[in-house]
């Protein structure tokens, strides 16, 4: 057995088939497999072998036109790069690309050179923005800032940007507050946006106010449950006790709900309380059949 898969390795190396026509292991680095044989990897000029043994890379400062390595040909104002899928070359810093060429943008006033961040090679400075081939000023009202951007502005907090770009001041209702924008208002706790106004909310005994626009304004108190505009309070029967909620409540374990009262669970045998507390289930091994837990197979 060692001596029949000696051979065959060696078949493989010296590059031909093993017995089947199938080869039985991988070719030897410089090799390539060619239908059921290993054949040597041909490297033109310029080229070396791989990593992977199977085939061949160009040099740098070449690349790879169909099984030759041609010269790359760099323009002035550029250098080769390394990166998959180009050329193999890009312009020097100061420069952009235009037709195989590499050549000095013509920067605008109120601009600075930039060729990384788009193809026109210059970038409008802060507090200016772009129009067509030239950088207008931004024209930032009173009670107006700069943006992050620095193209572009907004009001101050407590203003709003009016139709004529203009930074016109917040008139805020009494009961009410900036919000979160800056640049708007909304009403106090207890209150409610009615017009340019806002309006108290008619709060009912064992209720609060709420911070909420929607809804009624207000939410009654633990134990106690909406009810027709008013806060009714929850009667708790026997056996039970008041929902993490406060608005309902629910039968202590081995009690079930049966209308307004709690009634004990009737658990038949071979059976047990479930995970709710509140019924109950057959043990494992036991089926139930009408209100009774019968063992498997039985009927």
């Amino acid at each position: 057995m060692f001596l029949l898969t000696s051979l065959v390795l060696a078949s493989i190396t010296q590059g031909s088939f093993a017995p089947g026509g199938e080869i039985l292991g991988r070719c030897e680095f410089g090799y390539q497999r060619v239908n059921t044989s290993c054949e040597r990897v041909i490297v033109p000029p310029h080229a070396y072998v791989s990593p992977t043994g199977s085939d061949w890379i160009c040099e740098r400062g070449y690349h790879r036109e169909g099984q030759a390595c041609a010269k790359i040909k760099v323009p002035a104002h550029a250098h080769l790069n390394d990166l998959i899928y180009t050329r193999g070359w890009e312009c020097d810093a100061g420069y952009i690309e235009r037709e195989d060429h590499c050549v000095r943008p013509s920067v605008p006033a109120n601009a600075y050179a930039n060729t990384y961040l788009n193809d026109r090679g210059w970038t409008c400075k802060r507090g200016f923005r772009l129009h067509g081939d030239r950088c207008d000023p931004v024209n930032v009202p009173d009670y107006g800032f700069l943006t992050a951007r620095g193209d572009g502005w907004q009001c101050e907090r407590g203003y709003r940007r009016t139709a004529s770009d203009a930074c016109e001041k917040l008139l805020l209702p009494g009961n009410s507050h900036l919000d979160n924008t800056g640049h708007g208002w909304e009403c106090d706790p207890g209150y409610r946006q009615s017009g340019a106004d806002c309006a108290a909310v008619q709060v009912p005994a064992n209720a609060f106010p709420t911070f909420l626009q929607s809804g009624p304004g207000w939410h009654c108190e633990r134990g106690y449950r909406q009810t027709e505009g008013i806060c009714e309070k929850i009667e708790v029967p026997p056996h039970a006790f008041l929902q993490a909620s406060g608005q309902d409540w629910k039968c202590e374990r081995g009690y079930a709900r049966e209308g307004d009262a709690c009634m004990p669970l009737n658990v038949p045998p071979n059976a047990h309380i479930d995970f709710s507390g509140n019924s109950w289930e057959c043990n494992f091994g036991y089926d139930l059949q009408g209100e009774q837990c019968l063992r498997e197979g039985n009927s």
